[in-house]
């Protein structure tokens, strides 16, 4: 009773807002309002095949209040936000890629870059997706060079050099098939990279899921 009751006042002076358009919401327990979600800018659901991994798919298009949401989550330290877009992830994943990976993985930051931001927003989503679709989440890979974000980079040759030989696979993961988890897919280098990895190091297969596609 005393939880319920702080929790109101607490909504009362603080008033809970939508993740993407900050309007407020009237709806308990809701981080979208009805009008975002009902115009949320879905991603098609096409699994677009890469060099070493068997597809990927994303659930939203990278524009508008999604961009700007995305980098409050990734840049300005807003990680609670990882719980609502790892929802979301993990409707696309259970109606495109359902019985096609025994483990979760993510494309790590550098130990830096996490120190930086004191959270990994790519292992955030694959945590999310794990416990909503009870599948094990373990860290596969690990980042060994600091490199500039992708992000920065417009060119996609440059792109590829910045990720290049940057990762490293954990053992235990042979003859796994494996979902591979990232933020943004832009070009699709860091995806391939980490998939490449992942399969000279001996796993089954990799497919891939991403929160949201640029250049759509």
């Amino acid at each position: 009773m005393r939880l319920r009751i702080k929790a109101r006042i607490l909504n009362l002076f603080y008033p809970a807002k939508c993740v993407l358009c900050n309007k407020i919401i009237k709806a308990e327990h809701e981080e979208i309002c009805p009008v975002c979600r009902l115009s949320l800018p879905k991603a098609d659901m096409i699994l677009r095949l890469g060099s070493y991994h068997e597809g990927v798919v994303s659930t939203l298009r990278y524009e508008n209040d999604v961009r700007d949401a995305i980098i409050r989550y990734k840049f300005n330290g807003q990680f609670w936000l990882g719980e609502v877009f790892g929802a979301l992830m993990a409707e696309t994943v259970a109606a495109k890629l359902n019985g096609s990976f025994d483990v979760i993985t993510w494309t790590p930051v550098s130990l830096r870059r996490k120190l930086q931001r004191t959270y990994d927003q790519s292992e955030l989503l694959a945590k999310r997706v794990g416990k909503l679709l009870s599948v094990p989440v373990e860290a596969c890979l690990k980042k060994t060079k600091h490199t500039a974000a992708n992000s920065s980079l417009t060119d996609e040759k440059e792109r590829r050099k910045n990720v290049f030989g940057v990762y490293e696979a954990l053992p235990g993961f042979e003859n796994k098939r494996i979902l591979l988890i990232d933020d943004v897919y832009t070009t699709g280098s860091t995806l391939s990279e980490c998939a490449k990895t992942l399969m000279q190091a001996g796993a089954e297969s990799v497919v891939c899921a991403t929160l949201a596609r640029a250049g759509e």
